[in-house]
């Protein structure tokens, strides 16, 4: 795996010495998603030899339940988006831990693109354990997480904003933290679904949170809400 080409200006020896001593992991994939390079602390952390990772498809690390959401997210990432994420790693026995992933697209010298993954471990569970069975269950595990970096201010990486969006006008200041960050969402262009995705929630809260906001702002529906506040937005503009 260590073939791989560095664009940048240090050499590829120095530069995968560096990558041999940072204590986060590290993957490179080809153009469809596949493994060509796997640094140490992600043979350690997965369990796997170098040779059962390269040119498995980089689903390998993530569990089951997360494998739609990462096809999104490669497509995000082709397409510039290089935020930080909230995902889980697999071991190859299975057991799972929370990680932050931060992304980035580079050009081989012969024009090909890879995706760069870094992998910090959040350090929330000591030793890697096995989810439980309980539907969902994974989602709850990252929502926690999100939850203590909300204090840290690193969650804002992780949120799909609208910048055109006016949540903070003062006819929105009774909504919560989390409604606005809904809102956020929704004027973003997503769906229930997709915002229970990206905040780590249920469809049902997601549904709540709109009620509550529908009854604060006095609208009846999610177009009704949306075109309230771009209205807002025009207000601001004139």
């Amino acid at each position: 795996m260590s073939d791989w080409k560095w664009v940048v200006a240090p050499t590829q020896a120095n530069l995968l010495r560096v990558i041999e001593q940072l204590s986060c992991g590290l993957t490179i994939e080809d153009e469809t998603g596949c493994i060509i390079y796997a640094n140490e602390r992600v043979l350690e952390w997965s369990q796997y030899r170098v040779e059962e990772l390269e040119g498995q498809p980089v689903e390998i690390l993530v569990p089951d339940e997360l494998h739609e959401r990462l096809g999104t997210e490669r497509t995000r990432t082709h397409a510039g988006d290089q935020r930080t994420r909230l995902t889980a790693f697999q071991r190859k026995d299975g057991q799972t831990f929370p990680v932050a992933v931060s992304p980035q697209m580079l050009e081989d010298d012969a024009g090909e693109r890879h995706a760069i993954a870094l992998f910090v471990d959040l350090g929330e569970l000591q030793t890697a354990r096995p989810m439980g069975a309980t539907e969902g269950s994974l989602a709850t595990e990252l929502a926690n997480v999100a939850m203590k970096l909300n204090s840290m201010t690193f969650s804002a990486s992780l949120i799909d904003a609208a910048a055109s969006a006016p949540v903070d006008h003062p006819l929105l200041r009774d909504l919560s933290e989390r409604e606005r960050e809904v809102l956020t969402h929704l004027m973003a262009g997503s769906r229930v679904s997709t915002i229970a995705d990206q905040l780590f929630i249920s469809h049902h809260t997601v549904r709540n949170h709109l009620k509550a906001i529908f009854r604060k702002v006095n609208v009846s529906s999610q177009n009704a809400l949306i075109e309230w506040v771009r209205g807002l937005g025009k207000e601001d503009d004139a």
